[in-house]
């Protein structure tokens, strides 16, 4: 299709498989098929595909901070500290 180049599948497409990977969307499926709904539910997913949990500090600092930075975020440094398990 119109998506592939000389280097392969548009890097937003690459984005949407190392979602889908990272996710655990082909593994589900790979198990037993499912509609969207069922999907969502057995990953960890609304059905309008939002994440369900929360992100824990470990420490490590985003390699995209300076770039937020340059962009007028100034994230501050305790949302970097872990927390308390």
């Amino acid at each position: 299709g119109g998506h592939e180049g000389a280097r392969g599948p548009h890097p937003s497409r690459r984005g949407l498989a190392y979602l889908g990977d990272r996710l655990g969307l082909f593994r589900a499926l790979a198990e037993a098929p499912a509609t969207a709904d069922e999907l969502a539910q057995r990953t960890g997913l609304t059905p309008e595909n939002k994440i369900l949990g929360h992100f824990t500090a470990t420490g490590v600092r985003s390699h995209f901070s300076e770039r937020f930075r340059m962009w007028g975020y100034d994230l501050p440094a305790h949302i970097y500290e872990p927390t308390a398990g």
